[in-house]
């Protein structure tokens, strides 16, 4: 995926610089690189469905040629040809999308996964808990009490104070809803 990617990258940022050396406008330049990036994308439905058929090592392969044809082509055009270049680089564009795809199969056929554990619950109300992972919420919990760290000034204030609400939250219920994680 690396030699994939170093090799688009290339051609592909080369390739502006060349049509303009040869006199091609911008629009042209573009052009080009619109069908480069069509060929980049579009095709990767199908890439996939190649790479589940025929093998992941097999479109790696077909990457190679690919990247090497298009390459040759662009090396090769005439520099008038717009044409040529456009095919050259839909070319680079394909065989990059082969490579990242395969590229991708390969790695996750050889990387082992297994699922992560699950998080388990550590507390069945959101309310005052000393359990770590316990959450103070304005409205499913009474406001969290002083503590002997918090200064001296700061009286526990039944509305959370923010800026941006004009309006006062909703007053904290009585009776908060049970969590429970299984």
């Amino acid at each position: 995926m690396v030699l994939t990617q170093l090799i688009m990258v290339a051609i592909m940022t080369m390739t502006p610089i060349h049509m303009q050396h040869h006199g091609h406008d911008v629009s042209a330049a573009g052009l080009v690189i619109a069908v480069h990036v069509a060929g980049m994308y579009l095709p990767s439905p199908f890439s996939g469905l190649l790479v589940d058929r025929f093998g992941r090592m097999a479109v790696a392969a077909a990457s190679g040629v690919t990247l090497l044809g298009a390459g040759l082509l662009a090396a090769l055009a005439p520099p008038n040809s717009v044409v040529l270049l456009a095919f050259a680089l839909a070319l680079l564009g394909l065989g990059w999308n082969f490579g990242l795809v395969s590229g991708t199969a390969i790695i996750t056929d050889t990387v082992p996964w297994q699922p992560a554990p699950r998080p388990r619950a550590r507390s069945t109300s959101p309310s005052h808990s000393p359990e770590p992972g316990a959450v103070w919420h304005p409205v499913w919990s009474s406001p969290p009490a002083a503590t002997p760290h918090s200064p001296a000034s700061a009286a526990p204030s039944p509305w959370p104070s923010s800026p941006l609400s004009p309006t006062p939250p909703v007053p904290p219920i009585d009776d908060p809803p049970q969590l429970a994680c299984v």
